[in-house]
């Protein structure tokens, strides 16, 4: 087990680890250095100068998992309204039945004269499915 690795097991207990300690216990002597090798490796370790001495100690502070959003909340549609009102399909299948409508009446309108128009079997089917979209508003 190298150096780096007996002073990372030390530090993820979460102790503060001095060098005094290293050269003592695990016979280190340039801890500052194996701390930089593991800082550089992308570890989260702070430095506190011991008060009173000439030496500082380390600790590992551990990484946090990132924090997910909530989920969507379930509803009986695809998509609940209030979360994501742009997908509201109904809206957009009114709009473009509503439009096309529009573009059919003023297509056949231009066809005739407005006295026979209203007489014509056209007129009748687009009253008729008029009548029946009535329902269908919301």
């Amino acid at each position: 087990m190298t150096q780096k690795e007996r002073i990372f097991n030390r530090l993820k207990i979460g102790e503060w680890l001095s060098s005094v300690e290293a050269s003592r216990d695990m016979y280190i002597m340039r801890l500052g250095a194996r701390i930089w090798d593991l800082w550089h490796d992308g570890h989260n370790i702070i430095e506190r100068k011991v008060a009173g001495k000439s030496w500082s100690e380390y600790r590992l502070i551990p990484t946090q998992a990132p924090t997910m959003p909530p989920a969507f909340k379930a509803s009986g549609r695809c998509w609940d309204r209030n979360v994501v009102p742009i997908l509201d399909f109904g809206f957009l299948w009114s709009f473009v039945t509503r439009f096309l409508l529009f573009i059919l009446v003023v297509s056949v309108a231009a066809q005739f004269s407005p006295h026979t128009f209203f007489k014509s079997h056209q007129f009748l089917a687009l009253s008729r499915f008029l009548t029946a979209m009535k329902g269908d508003v919301r």
